[in-house]
């Protein structure tokens, strides 16, 4: 019989009852089964499984919301809608979407903590979760699209170029330094503005530099639920205008500077007197060209002229190219410069450089009837719009079998234009064969060019001792 007072008898009881090794086994079951209550209660591997608070902050799209609504909500907001569940805003972005306006906000989540975050209303806050925020002011509603550790929404200002068409009156309202504000928020700035003609006397091509308020999703720049990239539509309602168009550039201004160029056109005979040197294309209050010089020419059409007109355009830049509103700036491509007086809208005939003006000889052949061949003289001038265009240097003429009609060659002193070796005379490039168009008040002439840079014939002139027989002479 084993000693009352002993623990363990001589056989491995416990007490004389229980074996010792089953003992141990018995109390190894049930520590793990404490640890298996004490897992899934704590519901993940956090090292706080006490049941203590823990907080996150998410990322709300509220969607679009009424006016009234959005210029209620503000940063410090709260919603309880639980014991132990607790919603701040922090931080707050405003876009606008016609005639409402987009939200997204940043809020801080308080709920009991667990191993794998926390139990805010009894679930977790994962992304597409839909929350409600109700406060004596408002309630609304909004996705998850965003979970983080920050209490903000990461944005920031990104600078861009707007394009869109406007009518004349909005467009003279734009002015750099604008800002378009959704209540007491400033969501856009307007840097700098560009304007620019149209085929539309009463609408413009405006290009806007804006500084937008974004905030950054899953790497990328939005504002409201637009991404910031090119193509894209963004709409900004000031006062007394509304910028509506699509994204030109991203990350960049306009980089604006003087081109250069020369335009041809045909005007009117009183449209092409009014043009001038010093004219400038006002548009909205902004000086869209600078006429530098001019050369008018006259056509076979003697209510028409050709016009070339060296033109300074405030063009911007893109990706390397200049551009002339929506026209990339190279030769051949069609401009409008509307001033008050008169509209030229020509093809451009040459980039970064201006109007070369030269005097060059040319001797043209043709056949007119004998009174306008009587009428012909040196120093006659050709005068167009104002501009003397072309003089008589030398006259040779020269009898047809038809006694009303006489052959004569003009030397010519013309004003021609160039670009590089080309030179033109209104629209005729100075080549043999071509035909120059020559006016004055009294006559008005049109022949080939049989020599450029020389007055006179080829070969050399002489006298020759004729006899002419004579028959049927009356006296």
């Amino acid at each position: 019989m084993a000693d009352s007072t002993s623990i363990i008898d001589e056989e491995g009881n416990l007490f004389g009852v229980v074996n010792i090794i089953d003992a141990l086994v018995v109390l190894l079951v049930l520590a793990v089964v404490v640890a298996g209550v004490a897992l899934v209660a704590g519901g993940g591997n956090n090292s706080d499984t006490t049941g203590g608070i823990g907080t996150t902050y998410v990322t709300l799209d509220l969607g679009e919301q009424p006016n009234y609504i959005t210029s209620a909500i503000n940063e410090g907001d709260t919603y309880s809608p639980s014991g132990n569940s607790n919603l701040t805003i922090t931080d707050i972005h405003l876009a606008p979407s016609g005639d409402r306006t987009r939200a997204v906000v940043r809020a801080e989540l308080e709920a009991p903590a667990t191993g794998n975050g926390i139990e805010y209303l009894n679930a977790q806050p994962r992304l597409g979760r839909q929350l409600g925020i109700s406060t004596a002011q408002y309630n609304a509603s909004g996705t998850v699209v965003g979970i983080g550790e920050t209490e903000t929404l990461d944005g920031e200002s990104r600078t861009v170029v707007i394009r869109d068409t406007m009518a004349a009156s909005g467009a003279r309202d734009v002015t750099a330094g604008d800002e378009i504000r959704l209540g007491e928020r400033r969501v856009a700035t307007v840097e700098g503005v560009a304007i620019y003609p149209t085929g539309n006397a009463n609408q413009y091509s405006v290009f806007t530099e804006v500084d937008l308020e974004t905030y950054s999703q899953q790497g990328d720049a939005y504002f409201g639920d637009t991404p910031v990239r090119r193509g894209q539509s963004v709409s900004l309602p000031a006062d007394e205008y509304t910028i509506g168009g699509s994204l030109e550039q991203v990350g960049a201004g306009l980089d604006r500077g003087d081109t250069t160029v020369v335009i041809q056109d045909t005007l009117s005979e009183r449209s092409a007197s009014e043009v001038s040197a010093g004219d400038e294309i006002a548009l909205g209050g902004q000086t869209a060209a600078t006429i530098e010089d001019v050369a008018v020419y006259p056509t076979s059409d003697a209510s028409q002229h050709t016009v070339f007109v060296e033109a300074a355009l405030d063009t911007y830049r893109q990706q390397g190219d200049a551009y002339f509103g929506d026209t990339q700036v190279r030769r051949e491509q069609s401009v409008t410069l509307p001033a008050e007086d008169y509209t030229i809208g020509g093809t451009i005939q040459r980039v970064d450089g201006g109007l070369e003006q030269n005097s060059t000889d040319v001797l043209v052949q043709t056949t007119v009837d004998t009174e306008t061949a009587l009428s012909i003289a040196e120093g006659d001038v050709s005068t167009v719009a104002g501009y003397e265009t072309a003089a008589v240097e030398t006259v040779t003429t020269y009898a047809t079998q038809d006694p009303d009609r006489t052959r004569v060659f003009v030397g010519l002193s013309l004003q021609t234009v160039g670009f590089g070796s080309d030179r033109r005379f209104s629209g005729t490039t100075l080549e043999e064969g071509n035909d120059i168009n020559f006016r004055t008040e009294e006559y008005q002439l049109t022949g080939p060019i049989q020599r450029v840079g020389s007055l006179e014939q080829r070969g050399t002139p002489a006298n020759q001792t004729v006899t002419l027989e004579l028959s049927d002479v009356d006296e």
